[in-house]
């Protein structure tokens, strides 16, 4: 299963202009199949071509998902990102964790 994606509109826009770069805020909801090192994000599920850099905010959490304390956004060299995150105890999530329904809040920039 994939995540899902939801464009959060800025000012009744898709993005902000931000310097020379596009700012987008998208609300990613996880799904059952966490990936050890990140669950991987296109820039185009960001609304971006490529993606430098960006934050995520914890959102809603599912009863029954796993607990978050922190997810970090890892700009990839081919444009997209990974979404790392991590348990309160600090360690990363587990391997197939089930994040079903955690909503996460991404602002990306790139262009």
């Amino acid at each position: 299963m994939a995540v899902s994606v939801a464009r959060v509109l800025q000012g009744g826009l898709p993005h902000t202009t931000v310097g020379a770069q596009k700012q987008t805020v998208t609300d990613v909801t996880m799904d059952d199949d966490y990936t050890t090192g990140g669950k991987a994000v296109t820039a185009a599920q960001l609304g971006l071509s490529a993606v430098y850099s960006g934050q995520v905010e914890v959102g809603t959490s599912a009863s029954g998902a796993d607990d978050f304390a922190n997810v970090a956004l890892i700009p990839q060299t081919n444009g997209s990102v990974l979404l790392k995150s991590h348990i309160s105890s600090g360690a990363e999530s587990s391997s197939s964790a089930d994040q079903t329904g955690v909503v996460l809040r991404v602002t990306a920039q790139g262009y």
